[in-house]
């Protein structure tokens, strides 16, 4: 692509996969000139981006990086080095521009001011699909995809329905759907119906929740198993307790004991991410109330699973 005689070349990164900066800017300069001798290892952060800008001085070349799920970018000091670079000295109309792609409406109102402030962010929202979109959607796919007369009368709209109401995603819905008939093939249904759609949505919700339990932090995940080893044992977790909780069994670890300030921020953090609700039980103190949102023996599994050393502690 060329504009005012300038080479522009688009880079792809996806941060679910590509979400250090070292890796991302490995992979802008390989974008940029896949022949270079340039290692990704053993150099430091500044080498690297001292290769990218000199390859794009060099070149007459500019950049459009495109992140795709940006929230789940792990250094947000990339936006801040790359859009503060400046091409004057060589050519005014070379340029390193940046589009970031999210489902989180929040994450461009979590990032440093320094950072939002350089970014310089104009933001462009694409509405999610209301019922009837996803229902055409899913007729159409679902053509394709099951013989005529397999599917009851009501699943199509009720699996879109679930889908509205909650992520407004085609291809959430579209996942629903396809486990949904996995499941009535399980049962050697003839007729995909309602409860098959419902029992297609709770075992997606409870897989992303183990998938969320399991990449938790060593802290993070200390924090939700002691509410989960607390709510099993049929005491109420509050969050005053739970404090206090981590800090006596995390010395039995020989874990570092954050603030109580930072184990509070971590019980906010599992609240937002869906895997307990942590409500205000109201009077003076520490005194959220703190309840799992799923099953919490099949949490409690995937919190041990990823965390072996927790296994063989008594609390």
């Amino acid at each position: 692509m060329n504009y005012n005689d300038v080479s522009i070349i688009p880079a792809l990164i996806n941060c679910r996969k590509t979400n250090t900066s070292t890796d991302i800017l490995y992979n802008l300069i390989y974008t940029i000139d896949s022949s270079i001798d340039h290692p990704r290892n053993g150099v430091s952060k500044s080498q690297h981006y001292e290769t990218l800008i000199n390859l794009l001085k060099i070149r007459r070349t500019s950049l459009i990086v495109i992140f795709d799920e940006i929230d789940y970018l792990e250094d947000e000091g990339i936006i801040y080095n790359l859009s503060r670079e400046d091409f004057e000295d060589i050519d005014d109309k070379l340029f390193i521009s940046m589009v970031g792609i999210t489902n989180d409406y929040s994450f461009f109102g979590k990032i440093g001011p320094g950072v939002k402030s350089s970014f310089g962010n104009e933001s462009l929202e694409f509405p999610g699909y209301d019922s009837q979109e996803l229902v055409n959607i899913l007729n159409e796919r679902s053509s394709i995809a099951f013989k005529d007369g397999c599917l009851d009368e009501g699943t199509i709209p009720y699996c879109a329905a679930l889908t509205a109401s909650d992520k407004k995603d085609a291809r959430y819905s579209l996942e629903i759907l396809k486990t949904t008939g996995d499941i009535a093939d399980f049962e050697n249904s003839d007729i995909i119906t309602q409860d098959h759609v419902l029992d297609a949505y709770k075992k997606l919700n409870q897989n992303k929740k183990i998938q969320a339990t399991k990449s938790l932090s060593l802290k993070q995940g200390f924090v939700l198993f002691v509410i989960l080893k607390s709510y099993i044992n049929n005491k109420k977790p509050y969050s005053g307790n739970i404090i206090n909780m981590y800090k006596k069994y995390g010395k039995k670890l020989d874990m570092s004991i954050p603030s109580n300030n930072r184990i509070s921020e971590y019980i906010t953090e599992l609240d937002k991410i869906g895997l307990i609700t942590a409500n205000d039980r109201g009077g003076r103190g520490n005194s959220r109330v703190l309840e799992p949102t799923e099953d919490p023996y099949v949490l409690f599994d995937a919190i041990k699973e990823a965390n072996p050393i927790f296994e063989d502690l008594y609390l």
